[in-house]
């Protein structure tokens, strides 16, 4: 039997096949010699994959970081996300008003047990019974279920505040919600702050138009 031959290539071709595997042009029978046409396959295209997103999933607008559709603050850059309406989608940014508009410039912890501690914007100030945490030491000195250094509360940049445990011995919490260690926790103007088991403190913010 003659030896068949793609004539586009020169490549060798079985009997049964009508497209080169070399380079894919299609193979014309003529008489016992195959020869290449002019018309040439392209290589099948990969399927295009569809990828679903969960309807109770969305993305941070601010850093894209993967976040449920009801949260309210992205754990991933702890800025506040836009609310949505009833079908998922971002309301239009002209109806957004969240505190983040309004310019931050310090953040006040209001102790049950009396004292104040303040944090201000691009800072952070660590709570515990060590001396030296000067701004907490005098409002926590005196519980000893508080460790020497407990936690920390901090305030970015553009205005958000957050709260990380240090690796306290009796735990730290943010409106009644566990803060794991070494973690960091969103706050918002009226959260409270626990720490251990009896330590509690309001969060209120203070902007630039506050005065007092």
């Amino acid at each position: 039997m003659d030896r068949l031959t793609c004539t586009a290539c020169d490549t060798e071709v079985g009997a049964d096949e009508v497209v080169c595997p070399e380079c894919w042009a299609v193979l014309t029978t003529d008489g016992a010699v195959r020869a290449g046409a002019a018309e040439t396959v392209s290589p099948p295209s990969q399927a295009a994959v569809t990828v679903t997103v969960p309807a109770d999933r969305t993305a941070c607008p601010h850093c894209e970081v993967t976040v449920d559709a009801a949260d309210l603050v992205c754990m991933g850059c702890l800025r506040e996300l836009p609310p949505s309406d009833r079908t998922g989608a971002p309301l239009p940014a002209a109806a957004l008003r969240t505190t983040l508009e309004r310019p931050v410039a310090a953040v006040q912890l209001r102790f049950k047990s009396g004292g104040v501690v303040e944090v201000r914007a691009g800072q952070e100030v660590t709570l515990g019974r060590a001396a030296q945490h000067t701004a907490s030491a005098p409002q926590l000195a005196g519980f000893d279920n508080i460790s020497r250094t407990h936690a920390t509360i901090g305030v970015t940049s553009d205005g958000a505040v957050w709260l990380r445990d240090e690796g306290s011995a009796n735990g730290t919490w943010a409106d009644e919600v566990p803060v794991p260690r070494g973690q960091m926790r969103p706050l918002h103007d009226g959260s409270v702050i626990r720490l251990a088991s009896n330590v509690t403190a309001e969060v209120l913010l203070r902007n630039g138009s506050t005065r007092g």
